[in-house]
């Protein structure tokens, strides 16, 4: 008989074990998996679709009657020879020897009469509708084989292996029951109830989803299939909603109709409460952690997926952008895997002692601090334990009598205590607020959250290291500018030294006079800047684009006091260069020193200054005592060593080159012992500003 509710019921039937014998047929086998318990799974799962769609033909009268019973037979049987292969074996004596025995017979007695009955029809009877005896008879016979079977694999399995196989034992055992309240129904009644005939294949339809949950969690006969955590939480969310909706949408109209002239209005306001309701749900934070929990302990084989939960802690240390801090990033980071709101992160300090670095939604008191030598740092150390400080105040011999800091142990948020190492020492803990949702910490939670300690532990280890290496630096800087500040007064103090010693013999010379008012005014000038450098915090002095020859000149002239004094040759196409004018006339002057001093009385020193294509070229060259080539290479710029003894500070050669690398150019040295140096500096030409060259056009 037509049935739309029926060819419904059993056309999504059939395409839902379709479904699922290509999921588990298509999909890789484990290892260990047994292939005899496999096929048996997918020739149930094939004939349960074989007989759906066989229902869907009989209704439409392209089927004969004794067809289905043949689809119902190989159906049931397929399903019996699964349960009788899948019962453990250590159930094999007693009731459930004759049990395997019966659920292997008896399906198959009952598949040979309804081929015979379909190949010769005989004994066909109709009861209020078109059934046959043997489909009655055989029916009830399965279905109580099947619960028989269901029941006594549950019972007859270790505790901690039922997760694998309860969700099978629910999803065949409503499919029995339902068989078995179907075919009393007909035997009280001598005739099947259309409806409850029609709503069986949507009652086998649903059980599918649980028969495959366990076969995703039994390694005997499931595929290797890995199901997203992601997908599975925002599915369950979605369905969750959608059921939701579909209650209220069938409370609205119980509202509307018992509601008289104000039912639309109350059904529109009952609605619309109900959508606020939802959005509340989706947004709480703690109804989300419960779904998590559930997902994790009851549709997967591990809590967690690793690779997800090690990719989200890597990009929250090292990328988070909602939180500056490292230590906000590493509680929230750790947090997350439990669903905490937050917690607090002590760090061991210079003092030894553990100092708390920060905090995220926990409330402790600013000063709680815990010493080197309390029994939890001791415990931490020794042990490396995740301490649950609810469990510890329930079952304290389970961690050796440990003794929690007062402010921790009064704390009424803290949970976990989660040790960070770092290369097998304790560099800190991390105190974890309870969670939203209620949960026992299993083996699982323990060891993932051991791994991220040591995480978090190198990953924080790693921050004071840089942060300590950074303040090293600054202090660095600070004593190299304070350096290169000393070594300018000391040209400072040698040219105000020289005034001094030639004042007594030349005060009565006019030229010498002017010469010294020049000097010292240009030293006030040079100190003036010195100290501007200082209030400025140890910065030069600001970039010009200057005339390299005349500062050249200028430094040689400074120079013009000591034998053999130095010859200048200066290319007039030679160009400018962007430089801190000041600093430039320095270098040029200790470098021009530098070959004065390495050469007799009666040697050479010249000074030239030349352009090479993009470069500006400053060379000095002495035929003094000249150096070795490894002394060039090794101890020249090596800051702070020094040939003069106590006369000078080693930093010359090094401030050179540190300048002209500064501004974009480089030193060359070219030296032999006997015959001279040549010190090269070179510079990138400055090209002439914007608005000079525009001026000059427009002239």
């Amino acid at each position: 008989m037509l049935s739309t509710a029926g060819t419904v019921s059993y056309g999504v039937c059939g395409v839902v074990f379709v479904a699922l014998t290509l999921w588990v047929g298509l999909s890789p086998r484990k290892q260990n998996a047994s292939r005899h318990d496999r096929l048996w799974f997918l020739g149930a799962c094939a004939g349960s679709a074989l007989w759906a769609f066989a229902v869907v033909l009989d209704m439409h009268g392209l089927l004969p009657a004794p067809a289905v019973q043949v689809a119902e037979a190989l159906r049931d049987g397929l399903w019996l020879w699964f349960l009788a292969a899948a019962l453990p074996a250590a159930a094999a004596d007693g009731w459930t020897w004759w049990l395997r025995r019966l659920a292997v017979a008896v399906p198959a007695v009952w598949l040979a009469y309804s081929v015979w009955v379909w190949a010769a029809p005989l004994l066909a009877v109709q009861a209020g509708g078109r059934v046959g005896l043997t489909l009655v008879v055989g029916g009830l016979l399965t279905a109580l084989l099947g619960l028989a079977l269901v029941e006594q694999i549950y019972r007859n399995l270790r505790p901690e292996k039922r997760w694998a196989v309860k969700y099978l034992c629910l999803g065949l055992g409503a499919i029995f029951v339902y068989d078995l309240y179907l075919y009393s129904y007909t035997v009280l009644l001598h005739a099947i109830d259309p409806t409850v005939w029609d709503a069986r294949g949507a009652v086998n339809a649903l059980a599918v989803p649980l028969i495959a949950v366990s076969a995703a969690r039994n390694p005997r006969w499931s595929a290797d299939v890995f199901v997203s955590r992601r997908v599975a939480f925002h599915t369950a969310t979605l369905m969750g909603a959608g059921l939701y909706l579909l209650a209220m949408a069938g409370g609205g109209y119980f509202v509307r109709e018992v509601g008289g002239t104000w039912g639309r209005f109350a059904e529109i306001l009952f609605f619309a409460g109900a959508i606020v309701v939802l959005l509340v749900i989706l947004f709480s934070g703690q109804v989300r952690a419960r779904l998590r929990v559930l997902l994790s302990k009851h549709f997967f084989t591990y809590k967690y997926d690793y690779r997800e939960e090690w990719l989200r802690l890597v990009g929250q240390l090292y990328t988070d952008k909602l939180y500056s801090d490292p230590y906000e990033r590493a509680i929230v980071a750790v947090a997350d895997i439990v669903e905490s709101p937050g917690g607090g992160i002590w760090m061991r300090r210079e003092s030894n002692g553990f100092d708390l670095a920060a905090g995220h939604s926990l409330r402790v008191p600013d000063s709680a601090r815990v010493e080197a030598e309390a029994p939890l740092i001791a415990f931490l150390r020794e042990r490396q334990w995740i301490v649950d400080v609810r469990e510890l105040a329930d079952k304290p011999a389970l961690y050796a009598g440990l003794t929690l800091p007062a402010w921790l142990a009064d704390a009424p948020q803290a949970w976990l205590v989660v040790p960070l190492l770092h290369e097998e020492a304790l560099v800190g803990f991390l105190v974890l607020a309870r969670s939203r949702a209620p949960m026992a910490l299993t083996w699982e939670d323990r060891d993932l959250l051991k791994a991220v300690g040591r995480q978090v532990g190198g990953f924080l280890a790693h921050y004071e290291d840089a942060r300590a290496l950074s303040e090293a630096r600054q202090f660095q800087a600070y004593n190299r500018v304070t350096t290169f500040l000393m070594h300018d007064l000391k040209n400072v103090m040698a040219q105000q030294s020289l005034l001094v010693r030639n004042a007594e013999r030349h005060k009565t010379n006019p030229a010498f006079v002017d010469d010294m008012i020049s000097t010292v005014e240009h030293s006030v000038q040079r100190m003036g800047r010195l100290l501007e450098q200082l209030r400025r915090g140890g910065g030069r002095d600001e970039v010009e684009r200057v005339d390299v020859g005349e500062i050249v000149q200028r430094a040689v002239a400074r120079c013009a006091d000591r034998e053999p004094r130095a010859r200048v040759d200066i290319d007039s196409q030679a160009g400018r260069i962007r430089v801190e004018p000041d600093t430039l006339m320095m270098v040029v002057s200790h470098i021009v020193r530098n070959a004065q001093d390495a050469t007799p009385v009666g040697g050479e020193v010249s000074v030239r200054v030349a352009s090479r294509g993009e470069r500006v070229l400053i060379e000095v060259q002495d035929n003094g005592c000249g150096m070795d080539a490894t002394f060039v290479r090794t101890r020249l710029f090596e800051p702070f060593y020094t040939t003069k003894s106590s006369k000078g500070m080693g930093i010359g050669a090094y401030q050179a080159r540190e300048f002209a690398r500064g501004a974009g150019g480089d030193v060359e040295v070219d030296s032999e012992p006997g015959r001279g140096t040549r010190f090269r500096l070179w510079f990138p030409a400055a090209q002439p500003q914007p608005e000079a060259a525009s001026a000059g056009v427009g002239a």
